[in-house]
């Protein structure tokens, strides 16, 4: 589980991948831009996100020597109900999550939701970096499957794009939405223990990825909304007079 030699060519194929998102988007929506691809660069080397990668790669090894006793346990307990295996491969497949990226942005632009328009165009940048880290990882480390079948285990393909979702979702929405997108993120990449397709260092290694990729993504984004404040009459809680406020206004 050493970091692979490929690394720096991964991050290059992920930010590319992220500016072809971006010019499909429109730039005045305040969303994504090129010069996102700048910003996203920079915000990967952000401390507290290299931390927490740092924080996922340790659990990763933490509990890598126990990886076989415990997929054997959910495998062999259907912890998660008998058709988590099932449910779990087909919400987190890639065509689920491709899905998601055309449909969302369209249904925000249809019913006129500007906040779910913006998400579903930050999808876009956000699943194709960290799937491009990702599958860059699987080919590189070239990991078993708890089923002895494909070589592509580590980590986990399902589990990143499922957190990735769940960030951008609690990035827009907050916690009355992140949290339960976060409870079906766990969800999908826990079965993936049960159906015997990956490890549990699987799984919290591309939790971790997906963190660093996505919250690099929106950040970049954030910082390339302009803002405006306006002067606005207040009425104090006491209700003894008034005052002046700023109101923040996205442009």
């Amino acid at each position: 589980m050493n970091t692979p030699p490929t690394v720096p060519r991964i991050l290059g194929v992920a930010i590319a991948l992220a500016l072809l998102a971006s010019t499909a988007t429109n730039a005045t929506a305040g969303v994504v831009n090129r010069d996102q691809l700048r910003r996203a660069l920079s915000h990967l080397q952000d401390t507290d996100l290299l931390h927490a990668l740092a924080v996922g790669g340790v659990g990763a090894m933490s509990v890598a020597p126990w990886d076989g006793e415990i997929v054997e346990f959910a495998r062999d307990r259907h912890w998660l109900g008998r058709d988590a295996g099932r449910i779990g491969k087909w919400a987190g497949h890639r065509w689920t999550v491709g899905a998601e990226m055309l449909l969302v942005p369209v249904v925000g632009w249809a019913i006129g939701h500007d906040a779910l328009r913006d998400a579903g165009l930050l999808l876009w940048p956000a699943q194709l970096a960290t799937q491009a880290v990702v599958q860059g990882l699987k080919y590189s480390t070239r990991r078993s499957r708890p089923d002895r079948g494909e070589l592509v285990s580590f980590p986990s393909g399902h589990a990143s794009g499922a957190w990735t979702t769940a960030t951008v979702l609690h990035d827009r929405f907050g916690a009355k939405v992140g949290v339960p997108a976060y409870a079906a993120a766990l969800y999908i990449g826990l079965s993936r223990l049960q159906a015997n397709k990956h490890h549990l260092s699987d799984v919290i290694f591309g939790f971790a990825v997906a963190h660093w990729c996505t919250k690099a993504v929106t950040r970049s984004a954030q910082d390339g909304v302009a803002t405006s404040w306006t002067p606005r009459p207040t009425v104090l809680p006491s209700g003894d007079g008034m005052g002046l406020s700023l109101l923040r206004r996205n442009l």
